[in-house]
């Protein structure tokens, strides 16, 4: 009984039972096979022409849908999705935090690690590459072997990764570990929309989709929340080994994979797509799931009146395989074969019909990213730019002096010492930073556990003088004599002088700030998107936050800079809602997921170019991000308009 020839699909129920009556709509019928007389198929064609075989597909794929989404509307909306929304909006949140965690962590890893500026930048964009390839694997992945499975195996790889790297000491282990967490966690957004829309009706399917990217957003909120109380206190750590210490922003990745843990824990508890069963002709697997969630929905009742979803036959294809071939010939032989199966499936995205939509939202998801990640870049480096000019213009310099017989202890931050004596003077356990001592004299100065950024001696002299568990290294000294000066236990870690010139507590607070006005965009979309549609939400708000771009014009303190920041984030969250409902609704459910993979993946690169030409536009000109914003959001706006009402699209 699980599977029927296209003529005979529809949903039936046993004549000896009273139950509800599921047909496709009034007037359909399927086209009827050709009498071999009137030129049909002989004998020798057993199955038809490739136009009547095209056709019977058709309309077999949009009955087998009609009578999905009758029967998903008698499951309805209860316990079961809401329990699901939670497990895999959790791997949305990992996939939400792991784009801020390299970048919160930088500043303070940099020193651990000894990062220069190369390797900071492929920190920064190692990730996006990890997602990149991850969307494209774990999307054809998903649609050959099941949503679930797929998506545990993913997280799976993500949180390994993300808890070995939090304890790795070598910067070439770190950067493959962050590409795997970056592989695995790619494979959340193609699968999560798939698998979730697959279990809510379509009468409310945008919105319950929408609601996912609530949860990605607080996966940004909960990521600068935690980085905002850890990163930035130093005394939150603990010592493994002699050698090892595990810093704050070491402990701040362990608790970034938490939503990762949380979501594999709860997906052992949910089921596979029942849709993506019966799509692979698992028939009576994808009825006991439905009749189980019915049940958990209507507090245990057993009277789910769908008894059976006829499959249409589809073609088989099978790896040729010797029964006299080796295991591992075998095993060769099967991967290949599903290699094959996955690039058919992905190429089919790049012909009719798919070609013209999968176009037109490869440029809108590019142009969607483009400019988000770009602006996302452009404002807090602009912020920290404005701390960094009132850091340094607050300097407090000191002309003239004479100290002896004291000690310093704590931290020495942003002073000019010219022409001063220190005499009998002790710096014991002081953190310096951006310090400078010019044309200064020192004598019998001891120099105990200090640790320095961006301090320096400037033709100075040195006489008598000890350093001891130090990193005043050769380059921080410039013009200056040395007398007898000695150097013990010198700190030979790391010999990259880093810089500190803003508040990173107002940096990560700013950022969690901006991540929290995403979540109203997110509600605002959920609320209203299956009355008015994907395609228009998308092309509105795209167009608005071009328009927003502009008032970058004005943008001239840290407070001015934070609010446009979040009303840019309000309307980016609105459009990049609409446009994963758009994108999950208008593919088939055997492409679903690989088409959604592909798109993810175009993100990426847009993300990586919008980071990079922001960025570098930064110190040149405001004109730059502004025109460079405005028409990316124009471009994906107005392009959109030509994509179709997804209120009227059933699961295919």
């Amino acid at each position: 009984m699980a599977e029927g020839t296209a003529e005979d699909l529809q949903l039936i129920e046993k004549g000896d039972r009273p139950a509800k009556t599921y047909s496709t709509e009034e007037g359909f019928e399927l086209p009827e096979s050709p009498d071999p007389e009137d030129g049909g198929p002989t004998g020798a064609e057993p199955f038809g022409s490739k136009e009547i075989l095209s056709t019977q597909k058709v309309h077999g794929d949009i009955a087998l849908a009609e009578a999905y989404e009758k029967a998903i509307d008698e499951v309805g909306f209860g316990k079961y999705q809401i329990a699901l929304y939670f497990a895999i909006g959790f791997g949305l949140m990992a996939d939400g935090a792991e784009i801020f965690i390299v970048g919160f962590i930088i500043p303070s890893a940099e020193r651990d690690l000894c990062l220069n500026d190369r390797e900071k930048g492929w920190l920064g964009g190692i990730v996006f590459v990890g997602m990149l390839l991850g969307a494209l694997i774990w999307g054809v992945l998903s649609d050959k072997h099941g949503r679930r499975k797929c998506l545990l195996t993913a997280l799976s790889v993500n949180a390994l990764f993300a808890i070995i790297s939090a304890f790795v000491k070598n910067y070439g282990f770190f950067l493959f570990c962050r590409l795997a967490c970056g592989v695995g966690i790619g494979g959340s957004i193609p699968i999560t929309f798939a698998y979730y829309s697959e279990f809510v009706a379509k009468s409310s399917r945008g919105a319950n989709v929408t609601w996912l990217l609530f949860l990605w957003t607080c996966g940004g909120v909960y990521v600068s929340l935690i980085g905002w109380g850890i990163i930035p206190r130093t005394e939150i750590s603990f010592t493994l080994s002699p050698e090892f210490t595990v810093h704050s922003w070491r402990i701040f990745v362990l608790l970034g994979s938490l939503p990762c843990l949380v979501a594999i824990a709860m997906l052992f508890c949910m089921e596979e797509s029942p849709r993506y069963l019966l799509e692979v002709g698992r028939h009576d697997e994808a009825m006991e799931i439905l009749k189980k969630v019915y049940k958990i929905n209507h507090g245990g009742r057993d009277d789910f009146s769908v008894t059976e979803i006829r499959v249409p036959t589809r073609p088989q294809e099978f790896a040729d395989i010797d029964k006299d071939d080796s295991a591992v010939k075998r095993f060769f032989v099967k991967l290949a074969f599903k290699i094959r199966q996955g690039w058919v499936n992905f190429t089919e995205l790049l012909e009719p019909p798919f070609v013209g939509i999968t176009s037109i939202l490869l440029v809108c998801w590019f142009c969607t990213s483009f400019g988000y990640y770009g602006l996302t870049l452009w404002f807090p480096e602009y912020i920290k730019r404005l701390e960094t000019l009132q850091y340094l213009t607050a300097i407090e310099t000191t002309e003239n002096c004479s100290v002896s017989d004291m000690t310093y202890v704590g931290r020495l931050e942003n002073r000019h010492y010219i022409n001063c004596n220190f005499t009998d003077v002790a710096f014991a356990q002081v953190a310096m930073n951006h310090v400078t001592f010019d044309n200064c004299l020192f004598r019998d100065t001891a120099f105990q556990d200090v640790t320095t950024m961006q301090t320096y001696f400037v033709s100075s002299t040195l006489v008598d003088c000890v350093f001891n568990y130090t990193d005043f290294y050769d380059f921080k000294f410039r013009q200056c004599t040395l007398e007898n000066t000695r150097f013990y236990n010198l700190e030979d870690k790391c010999r990259i002088d880093f810089s500190l010139d803003y508040n990173p507590h107002t940096v990560y607070f700013e950022s969690f700030i901006s991540s929290l006005c995403g979540l109203p965009g997110c509600i605002v979309t959920a609320l209203v998107i299956d009355r008015i549609g994907a395609t228009s939400i998308y092309a509105t708000f795209t167009i608005m936050c071009g328009v927003g771009a502009f008032f970058i014009w004005w943008v001239d303190t840290e407070i001015s800079a934070v609010a446009l920041s979040c009303i840019i984030q309000f309307m980016s969250l609105c459009n990049w809602s609409a446009i994963d409902v758009a994108s999950t609704l208008l593919y088939p459910t055997s492409k679903r997921a690989t088409a959604f993979g592909l798109l993810s993946a175009f993100s990426r690169v847009g993300g990586v170019l919008g980071n990079v030409s922001f960025g570098n536009f930064l110190h040149v000109s405001r004109a730059i991000p502004v025109l460079l914003a405005a028409a990316v959001f124009a471009v994906g706006g107005f392009l959109s308009l030509k994509l179709p009402d997804t209120r009227k699209t059933i699961m295919v």
